[in-house]
């Protein structure tokens, strides 16, 4: 080989480095600083999209605060679970006293804890059927937040001139916030 071929050689391989050390770097440095930057502008899209929305927000924040409000009236709000179920069971009792039906029986099964502690009892119960209709309806119309989860009713003595006697059992869940407010 000659001296000219080996210099123009030796260029080449040198032209060569450079570009594998110098200039490919650099090529890839700048495409990590465009994915950047292109990362950077869409943060800055979303953020201008927030503040460009940031009046709807407030009165959507302001809707969804007041219809809490008003939601927040349909639960209990007692600061213990034993004052909430003795208040419960006495309420309870005094509408099936009202209205002619007997208690046999009235249970605590579940409590379910949470921001929202929900509370189930299962009742068990004698009397006529025309009461229990009543009763029904008495029940569906608490104020506060009062879920019958489950009615059973079974009818005896009928005839035609009578809707009988019945017995059966009532599950029903009550909701309470007691971390939010003070005792009733």
């Amino acid at each position: 080989m000659s001296s000219v071929t080996r210099k123009n050689l030796l260029l080449i391989v040198a032209l060569l480095a450079v570009i594998r050390f110098v200039i490919v770097p650099i090529f890839e440095w700048q495409e990590e600083k465009i994915d950047d930057i292109d990362a950077k502008i869409t943060r800055l899209d979303k953020a201008e999209n927030v503040i460009n929305r940031q009046a709807k927000l407030t009165t959507l924040l302001s809707d969804v605060q007041q219809s809490n409000e008003e939601t927040e009236v349909l639960y209990h709000n007692f600061t213990s679970t034993n004052a909430m179920k003795l208040s419960l069971q006495q309420q309870v009792e005094k509408i099936f006293s009202q209205h002619s039906v007997k208690i046999k029986n009235f249970t605590w099964p579940n409590e379910l804890p949470g921001n929202i502690t929900e509370l189930r009892a299962k009742v068990f119960f004698d009397g006529n059927t025309k009461d229990l209709a009543k009763l029904h309806l008495a029940l569906s119309a608490q104020t506060k937040l009062f879920n019958i989860a489950e009615w059973t009713i079974h009818i005896r003595k009928m005839k035609e001139d009578s809707l009988g006697v019945a017995s059966g059992s009532l599950v029903f869940s009550a909701y309470n916030l007691s971390s939010k407010k003070v005792a009733e």
